[in-house]
């Protein structure tokens, strides 16, 4: 079985968040966390899954080992994406906040950006973010550095890219262990997503987390932790002594 792990950062965010699932899995897992493209700040970049996918297959075969696979939302759908088109690349699979459904509203998301995104530069925005999404004190510096680096058409396009992004065609051949979930306070949307996933996979198991939000890798990184390294090691999920505390399972 594969030592790698390769994890995919969240739309808007970056592969500092992973710093604390990177520590936790060291030594038995060599990580690698790319910067996912129209994150960087640079100017003219947006996000497209065809460059994003196009990347991280780069990254992976690089080495030439298939790699498990961890992603967060926007780096969710471009897992489940790269497990339908490159199977053979995808070794475990575990995606949390990955939506299939479709966003409402995504002609309102340009001018809605134009109008919000000058308040992520006031202080108390700032700080109430970092407090909202338990991000570490050490972390700051760079989500902070993330969310400067944001412009309208880069947050634009992550959302119409998200929004858009529906069941990969193929997915089914990729028959390795999946685990797929979301929070349990995230839109029933969120729920259906991980319904449809987890029935187009022929060897996932679907869960939700109790009393967690969208964001829960951040917010309660040692659980997400403890989640993963289960997963990875066959260790169980299911409700037993060895279950990781305030997950449930079903296949």
């Amino acid at each position: 079985m594969t030592s790698s792990v390769l994890l995919l950062h969240g739309g808007g965010l970056g592969p500092w968040m992973w710093r604390s699932l990177e520590s936790a899995l060291a030594p038995d897992f060599a990580t690698a966390a790319p910067l996912l493209p129209g994150h960087s700040g640079v100017d003219g970049e947006t996000f497209t899954f065809d460059r994003a996918l196009a990347e991280v297959v780069e990254v992976i075969e690089r080495d030439g080992d298939p790699v498990h696979v961890v992603g967060l939302s926007l780096g969710g759908q471009l897992a489940l994406l790269l497990a339908a088109s490159r199977p053979d690349l995808v070794d475990r699979l575990i995606v949390t906040g990955a939506n299939t459904q479709g966003l409402p509203g995504l002609r309102f998301i340009r001018p809605t950006m134009r109008a919000t995104l000058p308040l992520k530069n006031i202080g108390v925005i700032q700080r109430a973010t970092i407090k909202r999404l338990a991000i570490p004190e050490q972390d700051a510096p760079d989500y902070l550095a993330s969310a400067a680096a944001t412009t309208v058409d880069s947050v634009t396009a992550v959302f119409e890219q998200s929004g858009r992004f529906r069941l990969p065609a193929g997915l089914g051949t990729y028959d390795g262990p999946a685990l797929v979930m979301s929070g349990e306070k995230e839109p029933k949307l969120m729920h259906r997503s991980v319904a449809e996933v987890a029935e187009a996979l022929p060897n996932a198991t679907a869960a939700i987390v109790p009393g967690a939000s969208h964001a829960w890798p951040l917010e309660n990184a040692p659980l997400f932790a403890v989640t993963v390294r289960a997963w990875l090691t066959d260790a169980p999920l299911n409700l037993s002594d060895g279950a990781p505390r305030g997950l449930w399972a079903r296949n």
